[in-house]
């Protein structure tokens, strides 16, 4: 199950790098039936740097609480602007992979 969602977020970089949030509100999806395994998998690929936690978010017109993956350390930090993914593929997207 797949549902478009928004909500709000702020500006912030990791190292320097965009990390894919910005001011206001941004888009995403929420995906659901994930069984447990699915949900350990998803936890092995997101390392240890990451946990799952609460986020409320915009969704057919109301707020629900979803679960996210997010730092572990607050590594992140406020960027100057606008977070791009076209930037991100470009500039940040190899090296943040080891490329």
């Amino acid at each position: 199950m797949y549902h478009p969602v928004a909500l709000a977020a702020s500006r912030r970089t990791s190292r320097g790098t965009a990390a894919g949030a910005t001011t206001g509100a941004v888009t995403g999806a929420v995906v659901g039936g994930l069984s447990a395994r699915d949900v350990a998998r998803l936890s092995a690929f997101e390392g240890p740097g990451y946990r799952i936690v609460p986020l409320q978010v915009l969704m057919g017109g109301g707020v629900t609480t979803v679960l996210v993956f997010e730092p572990v350390e607050s590594r992140l930090k406020p960027g100057p602007d606008p977070w791009s993914l076209v930037l991100w593929q470009r500039r940040d997207k190899m090296p943040s992979l080891g490329g």
